[in-house]
C-alpha cells in the first residue's frame, strides 16, 4: 500500500503546486524557500541587503527553522 499511497499523495501535491503557480499564489513556505534560493544564487542581492541593513534582530532564534536560519546567514555572512 505504500507505493500507491505515496503516488496518490505526490500527484495531489504536484497538482496543488501547479494550481498555485497558475494563479500566482504563494504560501509562507514559498516565501521562505524562494527568498533563500534568491539569496543563495545572487551575490549582488546579498550585497545589496548587507549594505542596506547594518543590523538584524532575530527574536527567539531557537524557534527558527533551517530555511529561516539559512536566510539569516545569507544576510549576515561574509561570503
Amino acid at each position: 500500500m505504500h507505493k500507491p499511497l505515496t503516488d496518490f499523495i505526490t500527484g495531489g501535491f504536484d497538482y496543488y503546486g501547479k494550481w498555485r503557480r497558475e494563479r500566482s499564489i504563494l504560501n509562507f513556505s514559498d516565501l521562505l524557500t524562494r527568498t533563500a534560493a534568491l539569496l543563495r544564487e545572487d551575490a549582488d542581492i546579498r550585497g545589496y541587503f548587507r549594505k542596506r541593513y547594518t543590523h538584524l534582530l532575530v527574536d527567539e532564534f531557537q524557534d527558527t527553522d533551517p530555511i529561516q536560519a539559512e536566510i539569516i546567514l545569507f544576510l549576515t555572512g561574509g561570503g
